[in-house]
């Protein structure tokens, strides 16, 4: 399970759609915040293992919290708030989403509404056949890791749903039976199967 811890009060942005004249005009009323991610991100990691203790791991990307009783793991992700700006004909815009550092100090930003959106759409536009076909291959993925026929991390849930995305909406079929149901996207994962070294 995977969590969003996300802070509102700051943001981090990207700027460089902005034509000259707009990135001056933001930068001349840019108020640099005074709360640094690192900060915030220690102190997350301090209230959860106050809460629960030697459960709680920082990673690369999270902070892992092992399961224990009746608590799943999870995943926790300690974003802000992230705006990618834009020049348009009415002046700057941003495009919301969040984002936020690995140990190694890259910046990740992610845009989960615009996310949520489009397979939303594309669920309906499939005759509410996307979402199952994500589910099929994030299990074919699962079995697949459990087998070890790949390493655990090398298809992402993210990159299954944007590969079923890319599926023309008329190769989804109408029942899990129907031959033209098998989309290009499972072709290509069973096409890959073969291709694995070993």
């Amino acid at each position: 399970m995977d969590v969003v811890i996300r802070l509102d009060a700051i943001y981090h942005y990207d700027v460089t759609a902005l034509n000259p004249q707009d990135l001056a005009a933001f930068n001349s009323t840019l108020v640099p915040g005074t709360y640094a991610y690192s900060d915030y991100k220690a102190h997350v990691v301090s209230a959860l293992e106050k809460s629960l203790g030697s459960d709680v791991k920082p990673d690369t990307k999270a902070i892992k919290i092992k399961a224990n009783g009746s608590r799943r793991s999870a995943d926790v992700v300690v974003a802000t708030e992230f705006r990618r700006y834009y020049s348009s004909p009415s002046g700057v815009q941003f495009v919301p989403g969040i984002c936020f550092f690995t140990s190694g100090g890259d910046r990740i930003a992610n845009y989960p509404k615009q996310h949520s959106a489009n397979c939303t759409a594309k669920h309906q536009a499939t005759s509410e056949w996307f979402k199952p076909m994500v589910r099929i291959l994030k299990n074919m993925r699962t079995r697949l890791v459990e087998d070890g026929s790949i390493p655990q991390g090398t298809a992402p849930s993210y990159f299954l749903e944007g590969l079923l995305y890319n599926v023309p909406d008329d190769k989804f079929g109408d029942s899990y039976g129907e031959p033209r149901h098998r989309t290009r996207a499972s072709q290509e994962v069973k096409e890959g199967q073969r291709r694995l070294p070993g």
